[in-house]
């Protein structure tokens, strides 16, 4: 039996005490005392997406080979999002005005100009290429589809836009590529007469002689640039006046633009902006309202996407008051409902899997009917368990918790896999409404059985639980209701809802005992304690899989067991008695190795130098170097008497591999934790336990920990750890924590090779 995991996002227990209802745990001052206070109304643009929105953005009313109304319905749709239309659109925009769709209307970079017809605006311009209103190079020509913000022709393609889409009369617009190139080089005259005039008024004199400007309204930057070849370039400095000349004069354009627009579409129009995978939150990228950003496949499961790395960009999202919608980054239908579920869970959205940009992939065009259950889901159970809720409490590998550091915890999960993230959601300042736990499976070939246990008083003090248990194409199922605080529940497919309420049974207040154990699997025998958290209640039991009653044994120290153990427990106090638990105690086969003679210290350390990609060379793009393949140019072998990367390890591109045993002093549950920049994979026994994917991306999000927890027999197990680097900042932590050790580096008497 795999050992029974616990998630905590390093949040700590509740001391003992605290577990008895008549003595209910201490709430630090300044800390909140149950689930409804820690959820806080997320601060978001008034258009922005509702929590239970279903958002679709077909890209163009003919997308795909499907009716976009009907897959609109199909998919259960709330909102349109990034629509290009252009006026021929009104007849197919109405029929989804009528299913009560919200409209997103999108442009882009005007590709239609006045220099020689109208023609037609909107996305039926997008063939028609000329050259006014446009970037040009150093040689004056037309650099495709891009507009020049210093240009007054774009200005008026902008407008004759905007009157084109405000006869639609959509709730929101969406600009595509938001921060516009905004860096690199523009010799459209208007751009050159500007940047003269921004020189002359912006600029100090000793910095214009110090670049070598001279008169700056006579300074020629095409000759400029021209004069600086690959072996001489641009100064930075120089480049970054540049730079700033072209970010003021973009902000100064999306001002402008919510003028026109007010003028042109309507008053209290929001704007969306897709911004890149990595979501930076670049000054081009804040003037939206909300942001809409494309996760993209990068090696990984789901890449960018994964749980830790996108809850810190919707909480990044959430603290600077934007909204966000994401994109799905995989053909993969289960891992696109996961990564749907995961979404709906952390209070963001994932656009419908349909008309979906993936980067050097097809488009994806899937039927609807593949998605119902999700979908379904949401529509059904949406405006009850999600409109209004926000989130209170996270937890799973990788996912620190602003209240993580603190004692205040409100659920533990046994999960086997380890595979399992929690979303705990409330109504702020409604103490009385369900709270619900969002499950989602981040291993998709893992179903295994969960158990959760509740700290009551957490949830609605003084009151015992009802717990439903909702789940895509099931019946809502009730757990428990009454005095119950630990409820076992089928693995997520990949999502579950746990709904959380005061219970209606009206018995009396005794809760069913509990196990003072985080894993129910042992080797040789084992110590069980038992409590409940009813102050003086008797605890009877049974071993025989029997139901326990008042006439079975009394526990009154904790039980030897050496054989695997059914064990059913109630508790009775002042003659009322209270549920049955149950527990499984499973007697495993020792799972140490017995290597050969290991009388040396340490592990067998190397240092690999040179990283190449087996597949994909391109190290420019970080998306294609994120979890892949590596293969080195040469290495430096050595022996490592602890588990850190040697001082003398390269900067960047560089890999180190630590391998050997590790001595397990007694039996029990081991944890193991590694807090690594960038990539890090810890196996034992040749079994992978953690796994960090890389995601140097701008911008860095630096150190990211991990556990995974083993029962684990006394003797040798093989351990293996690799670490890659690819740039910037890196780093490597590795700790543990098991029977008789509190949570430490691991010591060097305990490693051998």
């Amino acid at each position: 039996m795999k050992p029974i995991l616990t998630l905590l996002a390093a949040i700590l227990l509740a001391p003992l005490a605290a577990l008895h209802a008549a003595d209910a745990p201490p709430v630090r001052i300044g800390f909140p005392a149950t689930i409804s206070e820690a959820a806080q109304p997320a601060k978001r643009s008034p258009d922005s997406p509702k929590y239970d929105d279903i958002c679709f953005s077909p890209r163009t009313t003919s997308s795909g080979k499907r009716d976009v109304v009907e897959v609109a319905k199909a998919f259960h749709a709330t909102r349109i999002e990034w629509l290009y239309v252009d006026e021929s659109d009104g007849p197919v925009l109405q029929k989804l005005r009528d299913l009560g769709i919200s409209l997103g209307l999108g442009l882009t970079h005007p590709r239609d100009t006045t220099e020689k017809k109208t023609g037609p605006v909107g996305f039926a311009a997008r063939p028609q290429y000329y050259t006014q209103g446009r970037i040009l190079d150093i040689d004056g020509t037309v650099l495709d589809g891009r507009s020049s913000m210093h240009d007054p022709a774009t200005e008026e393609v902008m407008k004759r836009w905007l009157r084109m889409l405000g006869q639609f009369k959509p709730q929101r617009l969406h600009r595509d590529e938001p921060d516009w190139n905004y860096k690199e080089w523009d010799f459209n005259p208007h751009a050159l007469r500007q940047f003269n005039d921004y020189l002359a008024a912006r600029v100090p004199s000793e910095t214009l002689e110090r670049l070598s400007i001279g008169d700056p309204l006579k300074f020629d930057l095409k000759a400029y640039v021209r004069s600086h070849a690959k072996a001489n370039p641009v100064p930075p400095e120089f480049k970054k006046l540049w730079d700033d000349f072209r970010l003021e004069t973009l902000l100064a354009w999306y001002r402008n633009q919510r003028q026109w627009t007010a003028e042109l579409v309507g008053q209290g129009i929001e704007w969306s902006a897709n911004y890149s995978s990595f979501i930076q939150f670049t000054p081009a990228q804040m003037w939206s309202d909300f942001a809409v950003t494309e996760l993209q496949p990068s090696g990984g499961q789901f890449g960018i996407g994964d749980p830790w790395n996108l809850y810190r960009k919707v909480q990044l999202s959430r603290e600077l008051g934007k909204a966000l919608v994401v994109t799905l980054g995989s053909h993969d239908v289960v891992e696109n409902k996961t990564m749907i579920a995961l979404t709906y869970a952390m209070g963001t959205h994932m656009l419908c899997p349909y008309a979906v940009y993936i980067k050097d992939r097809p488009r994806t065009y899937d039927d609807p009917a593949i998605y119902a259950d999700v979908y379904d889901f949401v529509h059904h159970w949406g405006k009850t368990y999600l409109a209004g809720y926000e989130e209170a409490f996270a937890l799973g590998n990788g996912i620190v918790h602003p209240l993580g550091s603190h004692q205040w915890s409100p659920l533990r999960i046994e999960d086997p896999a380890d595979s399992v993230y929690a979303f705990v959601r409330a109504k702020p300042a409604q103490p009385d409404a369900p709270v619900v736990i969002h499950m989602v499976n981040w291993n998709k070939a893992a179903h295994a059985k969960l158990a959760l246990t509740l700290e009551p008083d957490r949830f609605f003090p003084g009151r015992g639980l009802k717990l439903t248990l909702l789940r895509p194409s099931h019946e809502p199922q009730v757990l428990s209701d009454g005095w119950q605080a630990r409820v076992e529940v089928p693995s997520p497919e990949p999502w579950a809802m746990l709904v959380v309420e005061p219970a209606t049974a009206y018995t009396a207040k005794v809760w069913a005992p509990e196990a003072e154990t985080e894993d129910f699997g042992f080797f040789d025998q084992r110590s069980v304690a038992l409590r409940s958290r009813t102050a003086g209640a008797a605890i009877h039991f049974t071993t025989d899989g029997s139901e326990p009653s008042a006439q079975s044994p009394r526990y009154t120290r904790p039980l030897v067991l050496k054989d695997t153990t059914p064990l059913r427990t109630l508790a009775i106090a002042d003659g009322k008695i209270s549920p049955v638990s149950v527990f499984t105690f499973t007697k495993c086969a020792a799972n140490h190795v017995t290597p050969a003679p290991v009388t040396k210290p340490g592990l067998a350390c190397e240092v690999r130098e040179g990283i190449k990609l087996g597949t994909q060379p391109d190290l420019d793009d970080p998306m294609k170097w994120a979890g892949g393949k590596y293969e080195f140019s040469k290495s430096k072998p050595s022996i490592a008497t602890r588990i850190a990367l040697p001082a003398d390890v390269p900067r960047q591109m560089f890999s180190v591999g630590f391998t050997g045993f590790i001595e397990i002093p007694r039996d029990g549950l081991y944890t193991f934790f590694a807090n690594a920049d960038d990539e890090c994979a810890v196996f034992l026994d040749d079994e992978r336990i953690i796994n960090i994917t890389g995601r140097k991306v701008p911008p860095d999000l630096g150190m990211t920990e991990h556990q995974g927890r083993r029962l684990l027999s006394k003797g040798m197990h093989k351990l293996r750890l690799e670490y890659t680097q690819m740039r910037d900042a890196y780093a490597l932590e590795v700790q543990w924590q098991g029977p008789g050790i509190a949570r430490q580096f691991i010591a060097a008497n305990y490693l051998r090779h």
